[in-house]
């Protein structure tokens, strides 16, 4: 271009730039020909996080070490609560050792009971200290209470309750909703352990072995069927699985233990086996033998007289 505005050349368009906004709010552009906004096509698209939100990395990474920092906190109150645990037990131990110039009947059963307790504490903390600071959740014989040393975690697979705790408590049944004899198990064992002293029982009952024995899939097994049949039993019914035969009479009998399950919600909601009232291993075994008793006199006054044949 000259000094009086002709070019000295020929005038070529060129393509409109795109204006964008400036920092300054003046229009802005870059280059001859600026390219305009346009989505990126189909299968180009980068996966971008938007700002502000996370990754899934970065937010495991972050429970993570929420997870390590906690996990440290507990581990040092409880060395804390350790330490004063075994500073109040070395506390009654000196109490135990000290003399004591007049032994009363009152005074003895204070001794022995905090004795029992002084053990109880030393095998928490041996537990805590396995559990918490070695990494072992297996550890054998835990004290789930103090009140009642003989409680037991219970894993029956109930979806509602995963873990129980109590004591298991075997029921035995005949007909007519009448309950025969019930045991409180001392320590848990399985379910096809309890089939044979069941049959023992009933025989030393009644003074004959029944003619029908029926239990749930926990019980069956080949050697426990042999075992009743051995004793006498004429038909026995343990469910063991798909491919077993099940005439008739052996899902009749299966219907009729079905019917047991109800039994043992009666004894708990009516009769108050839900929850032991009682203290101890013994106070146990009474509260349920007085639930069974209840149970049998309801069933009773439900029957009521015979009837009178004409």
């Amino acid at each position: 271009m000259n000094a009086g505005g002709q070019t000295d050349g020929r005038v070529v368009p060129a393509k409109p730039p795109n204006k964008t906004e400036g920092a300054e709010g003046a229009h802005t552009h870059s280059g001859a020909e600026a390219v305009e906004g346009r989505r990126p096509a189909k299968g180009n698209a980068t996966s971008k996080t938007p700002p502000g939100r996370w990754t899934g990395t970065e937010v495991r990474s972050a429970l993570e070490r929420v997870r390590e920092k906690a996990k440290a906190r507990m581990t040092t109150l409880y060395r804390e609560s350790m330490r004063i645990t075994r500073a109040t037990v070395r506390q009654a131990e000196a109490a135990m050792t000290a003399p004591c110039p007049a032994t009363s009947g009152s005074v003895a059963r204070l001794h022995a009971h905090l004795q029992q307790t002084v053990g109880l504490v030393r095998r928490v903390l041996a537990q805590t200290r396995a559990r918490v600071l070695k990494g072992d959740t297996h550890h054998p014989n835990k004290v789930l209470s103090l009140v009642e040393p003989h409680t037991e975690a219970i894993r029956k697979g109930k979806a509602a309750k995963q873990t129980e705790f109590g004591k298991m408590v075997k029921i035995q049944e005949a007909e007519a909703q009448f309950i025969t004899d019930y045991t409180v198990c001392a320590t848990r064992v399985p379910d096809g352990e309890l089939w044979i002293p069941s049959l023992d029982r009933h025989e030393q009952l009644f003074g004959r072995p029944p003619r029908l024995a029926v239990a749930d899939g926990s019980f069956g097994s080949r050697a426990n069927e042999d075992a009743a049949y051995a004793r006498g039993v004429r038909r026995v019914a343990l469910p063991r699985g798909r491919g077993q035969p099940r005439p008739r009479w052996f899902q009749r009998a299966l219907r009729w233990r079905t019917g047991c399950e109800g039994r043992i919600s009666v004894l708990k909601q009516r009769h108050g086996l839900a929850r032991c009232r009682y203290h101890g291993i013994d106070g146990m075994q009474r509260w349920v033998g007085l639930g069974v008793i209840a149970n049998n006199l309801w069933v009773l006054g439900r029957a009521g007289p015979p009837a009178r044949r004409k």
